[in-house]
């Protein structure tokens, strides 16, 4: 069989690399010839290569497994990137022209360019999905052709640490093996996304979410365009050592968690407190105990999911931003909702409620974990409460479109009333240095003052 008859895949687990051999068939399924995998857990973390010798040595394995069992050589991979640092920001790049012109690709490379080259320290740019381009009052997906003397494009940049496909190069040239040309950035959650989601679901709108060993990816989809991707640092191997913590070898609790444990187990009147969950070796725990550990780490990271989930809303115009503000009062108990709007929700918005937040001390604990920093006037004594919607200052940034060189002159009014009901409640606020966007992972940072 020729090289060029089949296509070799490997997956960088946390728990085992995997890879695979297939054969696209005429009717573009796809026919798998061979498999192989290698213990990770002693080489990957959380998705990221840490021990380059034993990557090596594994991807020299699977290679030479495949080889074996395909007959042939291997000349090309397809490797996908993921791990914890990856996860995606937003970017708006703006073109003003002299008089109405024509877009053309031209103009839109130039913008995919200006985009692809703004820095971001200690991070690179693996793939970037375009969102919408505002043209005038529209947000079109395919703007060419169209006449506009101003064009706003929006782009969602997928970033990761530098060293994260910095050490999958360095292992594969140390195999050697060849990556594939059109998957040098193949990013894996996007691949993923592409092999079990159809275009209905990305077109209405989905989350899918991966459970891993060591990590859970969360993409949002909506309109067939990729909105969020985040990933959580904590996966199945967490599960495994919450059970290690009853004084359970490793190895035995994988197997209990494997065998016995259930994401969610519905009481029952009749429950026997004293069921045990034994292996074959004797070593045994308690159902109930086992239960509870299972679900109490499985809450967690669905909290975290939930959080992903809304940090990926997509707002983009002023309804979407009431309706936003007006659901967060609703659930903040409000029973009485003043809305005032004034040059139709671009130069101000403002929602008034009476209803209640996180207690003022939070603040102090915010300042003193280090997530959130400001500058107060002698007015701090006015501050009451803290919201608890954090991503909504970063969908009202964006939702406005504009630059960050501009956003203190377009939108003090706006960002002055998410400060005082979601951020901080003060009032007579001067001078933000940064503030971190709660429940969001990483040094995510959305404003600037």
């Amino acid at each position: 069989m020729a090289v060029t008859d089949f296509i070799v895949a490997i997956e960088l687990g946390s728990a085992k690399i995997s890879g695979i051999a297939g054969k696209k068939l005429p009717d573009g399924s796809i026919q798998i010839l061979a498999t192989a995998s290698e213990n990770a857990s002693d080489c990957i973390r959380k998705g990221v290569i840490f021990n380059l010798d034993k990557t090596t040595q594994s991807l020299t394995s699977i290679i030479k497994k495949l080889e074996s069992t395909l007959k042939a050589s291997i000349g090309k991979v397809y490797i996908g990137m993921g791990g914890q640092s990856l996860r995606t920001i937003r970017n708006t790049e703006v073109r003003h022209m002299d008089e109405e012109t024509k877009i053309s690709q031209e103009l839109i490379d130039s913008l995919k360019d200006s985009n692809r080259s703004v820095p971001i320290v200690g991070y690179q740019i693996l793939g970037v999905a375009p969102q919408e381009y505002k043209v005038g009052n529209d947000l079109i997906v395919e703007p060419v052709g169209v006449q506009t003397d101003h064009i706003e494009a929006r782009f969602l940049n997928i970033i990761a640490r530098k060293n994260v496909k910095d050490n999958v190069s360095k292992c594969c040239d140390l195999v050697p093996i060849e990556i594939a040309e059109d998957a040098e950035d193949l990013i894996a959650p996007l691949a993923l996304a592409d092999a079990v989601l159809t275009s209905g679901e990305k077109r209405s709108g989905c989350v899918l979410v991966d459970f891993g060993a060591d990590t859970t990816t969360v993409s949002v989809y909506k309109n067939n365009i990729l909105r969020h991707l985040a990933v959580i640092p904590l996966g199945g191997n967490n599960i495994t050592r919450d059970i290690c913590s009853q004084q359970i070898e490793e190895e035995d609790a994988e197997a209990l968690k494997v065998r016995f444990a259930q994401a969610y187990t519905e009481p029952t009147e009749n429950d026997d407190e004293n069921k045990t969950y034994r292996l074959d070796n004797g070593c045994s725990i308690n159902a109930i105990l086992l239960e509870d550990i299972v679900e109490a780490r499985l809450n967690e990271i669905l909290d975290n999911v939930a959080n992903q989930i809304a940090a990926g809303e997509v707002i983009q115009r002023p309804a979407s931003c009431l309706k936003e503000l007006v659901e967060n009062s609703l659930d903040a108990g409000a029973t009485s909702v003043t809305v005032e709007i004034r040059g139709g929700g671009i130069d101000y918005l403002r929602v008034t409620d009476n209803g209640c937040g996180i207690p003022a001390d939070f603040a102090g604990k915010l300042q003193d974990s280090g997530r959130c920093l400001y500058t107060l006037t002698d007015h701090d004594d006015q501050r009451d409460e803290v919201g608890h919607v954090g991503h909504v200052l970063a969908d009202l940034l964006q939702s406005l479109a504009v630059s960050r060189s501009d956003i203190g002159v377009l939108c003090v009014p706006l960002l002055r009333y998410v400060l005082q009901r979601y951020v901080l409640y003060v009032p007579h606020v001067k001078k933000v240095i940064f503030c971190w966007t709660l429940n969001l992972l990483d040094d995510r940072c959305d404003l600037f003052l």
